[in-house]
This record gives C-alpha cells, sequence and structure tokens, in this order.
C-alpha cells in the first residue's frame, strides 16, 4: 500500500498545479489510510499529518495530534515498535513547541525508556531525539541549567552515528536556551556550530536547513550590532530561497521576508534609503507569491516603511502607511501589532513636541496589547509580549523626559527594565538602562546617572553589542562634560566616534563630531574643537541634519570670535541664523499645515451641520402643514406630555452615563497611584536587599502588574481574580517586610467566586493603609492582616482587619501628605461603593472601627465595605 502511496505522490507532482497537488497529495493519503490497516495504516496517518502541518493549514496542530495519536493506538495494538517510538517522540516534539512542557515530557520519557530496551538499539538516534523533546519542555519550563544537561546527553549520545540535520537542530536548541538565558555570545556560537555541520554536510536535502540557519545567524548578529555579518548571513538565506523551489507557503513566506530582514539590519544601521528600497522588495515578493494583507508580515512591511519616512522627517507620508498598517492589523485582529504601530506614531508626535499626543497614543497602545492572547501557551510569543510591553513604556519614558519630567520618565524606565530583565531581554535591558541614566542626569543627580550609565555598558559589553557600547560611551562622556572631566569625555567621545565611523552608523556621526568639538571647545584646545566641529558640519550638510548644522556653526562662530577672526565668525553666524530661520519656517509650516488641516474639518463640519438643520427644518415645515387642522389643544397637550417623557428619558441617561463616566474615573485614578506606589517599593527594594530575594520579588510583581492592566480594561471582575490580586500583592509586602507580616483570606464557602463579581480595586487602599500605617509602626510582634468576606441578604460584607497601631497613633506619625493620601483614597472609595449602591444605598457604604484589648488600648482597626451583589440591581 505505500508503495501505491510513492506512486500516487509522483504523478500528484507531476500533473497538478501547486494547490491542486497539495490537495491531491492529501486526499491520496486520506484514502490509503481509509482503505489499509495495521502498520500500512498508522504510517499514513502520519504522513497525512505531516503534509497537513507542512502546509500550514487552519487547525492544522490540532490535526496533527488528532492523526499522529490514532496512528499511535494502531501501533501499539499490532506491536509495531518503531512506529510507537516514531509516534511518541512526534507528540512529545508537538507537545513542546505548543507549550504543553509536562504533558511532553512524559512522551519524551517514555522514547527514551522505550529505546533501551529495542533489539536493534536504535539509541543514538531515538534516545537522542527523546533527550532533544525533554531538553525543549524544561527551557519552556524555565529550567535552562537542566535543559543544557539534557542537550549534553543528547550530543554525548549521538556523536557521529547520526544524521547532520539531527546534530544541527540539537545545536540550534542549545543557542535558544542561551539566548532565553540572556547569554547572546554563547548562543551565536552555538548557531555556528549547527551551521558549520549543515555546510559540511554533502547532503543536498539539507538546503532548506542551510538557509534556515543562515537566516537564524542573520537574527543573531543583528541582536550584537555586528550588522555587516548580519547582512552577509541575510543575502546568503535569501541567495539560496532564490535557488529553491518554493512549494508550500512557509517557503514562499520566509523567501518574502529575507528583503525585510535586510530592510530591518539597514534600518538599524541608520542607513535608511537602503532600508526604504528593501523594504519594497519585500513588499513586492509578498504580492507576487499572492500573500494577501490579511497576513500580518504585510502591515508589517506598512509599519516599518512609516518609521522609515517619520525618521527622514516626511510625517505626512509616514502618517499614511502607519494608518494603513493599522486598518489591516485592525482587520485581522491583531492587537499586538496594532499597539506596536500605535509605538511609532507615538515616537512622530515626541520628535514634534506633542508631548500629551504621544502619551495618549501610546496609553492606548498598552491598551490594545494588554487584549493580546495566544490561542497556545508559546513562550516565545509570550516573551515577544513582554518585549513590546517594554518598549511601549521605554517610549513613554522619553516622552516624559523630552517634556521636562524626569521623575515620570525614570518610573517608566524602570518598569521596562523590570520587563526586559523578566524575560533576559539583554538588549532591552541595555538601552532602558541608558535612558534611565539620562533621566537620572536630567534630575541631576549625577552619581545615579553614572550608575546607570555604566550598567548600560557592562550590559552592552557581554552582548559584545557595539553599537550599544558606542551608546553608552557618549552618555558617559556627556555626563563627563558635566562633571568638567574633559579628558576623559573627549576620550570617550573619540572611541565611540571610531565605532560609528568604523561601522558606517552615518546618522551618529555629525552629532558625536559636534560633542567632540563642544568637549574640545570647552577643554581649550581650539584646533581640534575646530576640526570636529568643521567635520559635524560637512557631514550635517550632506545628510539634510540642519539642527545640527545649526548647532555646529553656532560653535564656530564662537570658536572664530575667540580666536580674533571676526569674518569668519560673521560668516558662521549668518549660517547659523539662516539655519535656524530654516528650522523654524520648516515648523510653521507644519503647525500652519496642522492647522489649515484643522480648519478645513471643522468648516467641513459646519457644512454638514447646516445642511442637516436646514434638511430638518423642510421636513419640520411640510409636516407642519398636515396638521393645520389639529386642534391648538390636542396639539398643546401631546407636546406637553412628550416633552415630559422626553426630559425624563434624558435625565435618566445623563445620570446612568455620569455613574459610568465617575467610575471609570475613580479606577483610573486609582490604578496608576497603586502601580508606582509599588515600583517604588520594588526599587528600594533591588536597590537595599538581596538579589536573589529581589527576583522572586520581580516575578511576583511582574505576575501583579499583568493582572493590574488586565482588570483595569474591566468594570467588573471575578472575585476570585480580585482575591489572586489581593493575594500577590500582599506576597510582594512579605518580601519588602523580610516576613514580618502575615495575612489570612477567610470566605464562606456559600460564595461561588467564579460568578460572583465585584469592581476591581476596591479593597486595595485600605489593605495598604493597614501596612504602611499601622504595622510598619508596630515596634513589637509580626503584623497581621485578615480579609474576611461574607454574604449577607443582598450584599458582599468585605472586612480588612490589621493588628496596627490603630487610626490614633498613625495620625500622629505620619506627615499631612499622608493624610491628604488617606482621605483621598477612603474618599474615592467611598463614591465608588455609593455609585454602585444608586438609590438603595444604606446609611453607610463601609465602616471603619478602631480596636481596643482588654485594657483599652489601641490594637488596630477593621474596616467593613458593604457590596451590593446585583450591581446592576444597585444602580437604578
Amino acid at each position: 500500500m505505500l508503495t501505491v502511496y510513492v506512486l500516487l505522490l509522483t504523478f500528484s507532482h507531476a500533473a497538478f498545479s501547486q494547490t491542486q497537488r497539495d490537495y491531491e497529495i492529501v486526499d491520496s493519503l486520506r484514502y490509503i489510510a481509509d482503505t489499509s490497516s495495521g502498520r500500512d495504516k498508522a504510517a499514513a496517518l502520519c504522513y497525512l499529518a505531516g503534509e497537513i502541518v507542512l502546509r500550514g493549514w487552519p487547525d492544522s496542530y490540532d490535526q496533527y495530534l488528532l492523526l499522529v495519536g490514532e496512528a499511535l493506538e494502531i501501533a501499539e495494538a499490532v506491536n509495531y515498535e518503531e512506529g510507537i517510538l516514531n509516534y511518541r517522540a512526534s507528540i512529545g516534539r508537538e507537545l513542546a513547541e505548543a507549550g504543553y512542557f509536562r504533558e511532553s515530557i512524559l512522551f519524551a520519557k517514555d522514547v527514551i525508556s522505550l529505546t533501551s530496551g529495542l533489539r536493534t538499539r536504535r539509541d543514538s538516534h531515538m534516545m537522542m531525539a527523546g533527550y532533544r523533546i525533554w531538553s525543549v519542555a524544561m527551557r519552556g519550563l524555565g529550567d535552562f541549567d537542566s535543559a543544557l544537561f539534557l542537550l549534553n546527553n543528547a550530543l554525548r549520545l549521538g556523536g557521529k552515528t547520526v544524521g547532520p540535520a539531527d546534530l544541527a537542530s540539537t545545536y540550534l536548541d542549545m543557542a535558544r536556551i542561551f539566548i532565553a538565558s540572556g547569554e547572546p555570545p554563547k548562543a551565536i556560537d552555538s548557531y555556528k556550530k549547527a551551521y558549520e555541520v549543515v555546510i559540511n554536510s554533502r547532503d543536498s536535502s539539507l538546503l532548506k536547513k542551510r538557509a534556515k540557519y543562515a537566516r537564524t545567524l542573520g537574527y543573531s548578529y543583528m541582536t550584537i550590532g555586528d550588522y555587516k555579518m548580519a547582512l552577509s548571513h541575510f543575502f546568503e538565506a535569501d541567495s539560496i530561497y532564490g535557488t529553491m523551489k518554493l512549494e508550500y507557503p512557509r517557503l514562499k513566506i520566509y523567501s518574502a521576508q529575507q528583503p525585510s530582514n535586510i530592510a530591518r539590519v539597514y534600518q538599524h544601521w541608520g542607513k535608511l534609503d537602503s532600508a526604504l528600497i528593501f523594504r519594497n522588495i519585500a513588499l513586492q515578493r509578498f504580492n507576487e507569491y499572492g500573500i494577501s494583507e490579511s497576513n500580518m508580515n504585510v502591515p508589517n512591511q506598512y509599519c516599518y516603511i512609516g518609521s522609515i519616512y517619520r525618521d527622514q522627517g516626511d510625517f505626512v507620508k509616514a502618517g499614511e502607511f502607519f494608518n494603513r498598517s493599522i486598518e489591516k492589523r485592525m482587520q485581522i485582529k491583531d492587537s499586538l501589532g496594532v499597539g506596536m504601530c500605535l509605538d511609532e506614531m507615538a515616537e512622530m508626535a515626541r520628535l514634534q513636541g506633542d508631548y500629551q499626543r504621544a502619551v495618549n497614543m501610546l496609553k492606548e497602545a498598552l491598551s490594545w496589547k494588554s487584549t493580546f492572547q495566544d490561542s497556545k501557551i508559546d513562550p516565545i510569543r509570550q516573551a515577544q509580549y513582554i518585549e513590546s510591553l517594554a518598549e511601549t513604556y521605554l517610549f513613554l519614558g522619553k516622552v516624559f523626559a523630552d517634556w521636562g519630567k524626569p521623575v515620570d520618565a525614570i518610573l517608566y524606565y524602570d518598569t521596562s527594565w523590570m520587563l526586559c530583565k523578566n524575560v533576559h531581554y539583554t538588549r532591552g535591558e541595555s538601552i532602558a538602562e541608558f535612558f534611565r541614566g539620562l533621566a537620572w542626569q536630567q534630575k541631576g543627580e549625577l552619581d545615579s546617572a553614572m550608575h546607570y550609565l555604566n550598567k548600560s555598558m557592562n550590559l552592552a559589553l557581554a552582548m559584545n553589542n557595539r553599537h550599544l557600547k558606542a551608546r553608552a560611551l557618549t552618555g558617559i562622556a556627556g555626563l563627563q562634560m558635566e562633571m568638567n572631566e574633559l579628558s576623559a569625555a573627549v576620550a570617550n567621545y573619540k572611541t565611540a566616534l571610531s565605532v560609528y565611523i568604523s561601522d558606517g552608523f552615518i546618522r551618529e556621526i555629525p552629532q558625536v563630531y559636534l560633542w567632540l568639538g563642544q568637549a574640545y571647545l570647552k577643554y581649550g584646545d581650539r584646533y581640534r574643537a575646530g576640526q570636529a566641529l568643521n567635520e559635524a558640519y560637512v557631514r550635517a550638510e550632506a545628510l539634510g541634519m540642519i539642527g545640527i548644522q545649526a548647532e555646529a556653526a553656532y560653535s564656530l562662530a564662537k570658536l572664530y570670535e575667540n580666536s580674533g577672526n571676526i569674518n569668519q565668525a560673521l560668516l558662521f553666524l549668518k549660517n547659523y541664523t539662516v539655519f535656524k530661520d530654516s528650522v523654524f519656517k520648516i515648523e510653521t509650516h507644519r503647525q500652519l499645515s496642522e492647522m489649515q488641516a484643522l480648519h478645513e474639518s471643522q468648516q467641513q463640519r459646519m457644512i454638514i451641520t447646516q445642511l442637516s438643520q436646514e434638511n430638518e427644518l423642510n421636513i419640520y415645515r411640510a409636516s407642519r402643514s398636515k396638521y393645520v387642522i389639529i386642534s391648538l389643544g390636542a396639539i398643546v397637550i401631546m407636546i406637553l406630555l412628550f416633552g415630559v417623557l422626553f426630559i425624563r428619558q434624558v435625565q435618566l441617561r445623563n445620570q446612568q452615563a455620569a455613574m459610568l463616566i465617575q467610575e471609570q474615573l475613580f479606577r483610573v485614578q486609582m490604578n496608576p497611584h497603586f502601580i508606582f506606589n509599588s515600583l517604588t517599593n520594588i526599587q528600594h527594594f533591588i536597590f537595599e536587599q538581596d538579589p536573589l530575594k529581589a527576583g522572586k520579588y520581580l516575578a511576583v510583581f511582574a505576575k501583579l502588574i499583568r493582572s493590574i492592566l488586565e482588570h483595569s480594561r474591566k468594570d467588573l471582575i471575578t472575585l476570585r481574580e480580585e482575591i489572586e490580586t489581593i493575594t500577590r500583592y500582599l506576597e510582594l509586602q512579605q518580601l519588602r517586610l523580610e516576613n514580618k507580616l502575615e495575612f489570612e483570606l477567610k470566605i464562606d464557602d456559600s460564595i461561588d467566586q467564579d460568578i460572583t463579581e465585584i469592581p476591581p480595586m476596591l479593597a486595595q487602599p485600605f489593605i495598604e493603609n493597614a501596612i504602611e500605617h499601622g504595622i510598619m509602626h508596630k515596634r513589637t510582634g509580626i503584623g497581621k492582616v485578615t480579609i474576611s468576606i461574607q454574604e449577607k441578604e443582598r450584599f458582599l460584607l468585605l472586612m480588612i482587619e490589621d493588628n496596627g497601631v490603630g487610626r490614633k497613633k498613625a495620625g500622629e506619625l505620619r506627615t499631612a501628605r499622608l493624610e491628604k493620601h488617606e482621605s483621598l483614597a477612603v474618599g474615592l472609595t467611598r463614591t465608588r461603593l455609593q455609585g454602585l449602591w444608586g438609590r438603595k444605598k444604606p446609611n453607610d457604604v463601609f465602616s471603619i472601627i478602631d480596636l481596643e484589648d482588654e485594657s483599652g488600648s489601641p490594637c488596630g482597626t477593621l474596616v467593613c465595605l458593604r457590596i451590593p451583589l446585583n450591581i446592576q440591581d444597585g444602580a437604578e
């Protein structure tokens, strides 16, 4: 029967177009599977599963597991040993790649156990497969040491007895572990080994593998900033795909993506014209291969092209491509992509100086990204999601830094750094540390600024990323200039400049020459200052960077004035005036264009409104003639009745809208306060406590901030979700207070936590007050917070009890600012609860009771919140 399959497969490849051939192969295999039995049926089912996955059809993953599972049952029934091994390994591999790690480990262990007892002793191949599957699962679970140990076992078992494909794939798995654990140089070394195995092999069937590893090496070199090597491998991959017969959609996408990868390198490199050329080539290939805009790769290109035009200063074209990308992403429900595109648009708004619009866009980007949910538990996609969140927070920091608000900028930079740290995104960590340093410098804290800039440099050195090292050096040099360490500043500027020149970062070179010239000028070396400033002037002129030209001209004017060369000073001062006028005219023209577009839009709306009013007037005149014979009394009565009903309906709608807006406003006010307070706590903990405990603190905080972002989009959450959030918050406080805090949750068994819904963040302000103002001032004993939830007739009774010093003693200790903060939280919660109860609210929606011991001394505080069970009914 399998011979028949081979003949059918050959016939299919010879007789049909690609689409027809795909369906013919699958249909032939289905026929064989339906008409055969035993080993032939099992083999046919596995071939069928493989063909479906290869073509990437919808639901191919689920079909794959179903078919291979059926094949495994048949193989076990007929004692088909080789089939049992192959099918178990296949299922384990798919489960691991899909994120079902613990399930895949069971299959991997079965493969290893069964292989050791085979008569044919195929352990050098199958046991290697078992260890590799197990390693992938351990990597997904975050146990990188175990994952590496298992891969080393696989390599030791395989040795020279396995084929080059298996050996190269093992090195590839090892590289992925190093990437996940934040060790890019080791990852590149493993990628090279995999690539060399394939290159040295004479097996022509490994051409796809060679393209894959060349592409992977390109990504790796791009990560560490070696753009020459990255381009070399991307061009090699593109050349290989050009010689291949692109039979499957996946291969077509890989081929179309290569110009995009090349463009990405040029974009990072600052060579925007080359980047734009290859972006358009990528779009052309997607079109030639029949890949529609419903594939996310196409709107990706629109967004990247928009960012190129933005960096070139063409904001009109940039906006067109950004909007086109967002429109297509929304159609395919790519929420993460929409958020990423909003990031780029916000960066454009920042460059235009429209900081409020940039902040609004970035908050909208966070909202879109928070709705991202992958259908499978995919750790790679999850890491990409967190990296994307980190980038949005980094953009927010840059906006507030430019806005002159370094304190806000630092909070966002800190959040970005923590997210990058959580997923071992070393490049992102280095960038966040760099901007943290600049923000602390802006704040005037030079020692802190140097601390963060040095951390950025150390991370860049660990990655061997030349670009990031050069950028960190410019930041350190700028700080040294401010500290009057001019000799060290000049040396660092020169080192950074040599990196940019040798690596071809042409857009960074004029700026560094300008800084270097200004450093020489401050140092008193007029000759070298003149050389550097002239280089900055000439290179900026060649690139059309008018702003840097203007600064260089002004510095040269000062230089020649101090040297007594008045004619040259006047010449450059005149040039400076011209350039400043050009910058002013460009900015004025942009603002006038925006004002004109706004004016035209308002005029258009006025015309539409006027036409609408005229239309309504004509309708009224026509209708009035029909009712002339109706008595005036009847008309008056009808009008009065209609008016009363209409006014009543408007009042009800306004009340409902007001309550909804008020509720949303309260949550918007409370959530940022809670987040920023937690960030301050975690920052203190990281600086002052043990790094291992800090890592644990970060892990809990990442989960907590994720739940807060998710809950901020909802009016109501389940009681279980609220309890989970409270638990994580209290766990963080336990870590911060070094286990000097205990907490207990008591929930009535009669309450269904998955059905009962309450607004989020109701209890948190009182729990925070209990800890910060009650337990923190407790001198002896361990503080304890007890949270009880009971169900009454028509409401939930939520009680928060602490054994702190009591309100009277806390009031004596805290400052006026804390009193204002606490009263605000209490007032907000009271108003929220009153809105939930509506007209049915009790005498008091919550109460605060001072607890006393037997001697009458304060021994804590009890807060009781009354929450309506049916919130919709309560708000009527």
